[in-house]
């Protein structure tokens, strides 16, 4: 549940974006869906990936005898055994390399389906 209440910056960003784009462009409704579906991921993943990795760690724990009892014992783990601040953002760049394109082209589909739809 903490990592997925992040979807609120995606979201919301998505929205702030858009208007953004609409109010001082002059640019295309799919190309404002895609800017905005690769900015707001961008935003949602700054916020979300900590959260993501201690989900991360929590799923691959050992299911018969878990390490984990409890979010914040991941948490401690991460912080401890990872090196501090920087173990919530290890793999960070590849992620935001990867969210911006593949959530501005499925974004951009996204809208361009319910255009067509409606």
């Amino acid at each position: 549940m903490i990592f997925r209440t992040n979807f609120i910056f995606w979201w919301g960003s998505y929205e702030i974006f858009t208007n953004f784009f609409k109010d001082n462009t002059k640019m295309s409704n799919p190309t404002i869906n895609f800017w905005s579906g690769g900015l707001s991921a961008t935003v949602f993943w700054i916020f979300a990936y900590p959260a993501d990795v201690v989900k991360q760690v929590i799923m691959t724990d050992d299911v018969d005898n878990p390490r984990f009892k409890k979010y914040s014992q991941a948490v401690k783990y991460v912080y401890n055994e990872r090196g501090g601040v920087k173990g919530f953002f290890r793999g960070f760049g590849p992620s935001i390399m990867r969210s911006f394109p593949a959530n501005a082209a499925a974004l951009a589909a996204f809208e361009f389906v319910m255009r067509t739809l409606s």
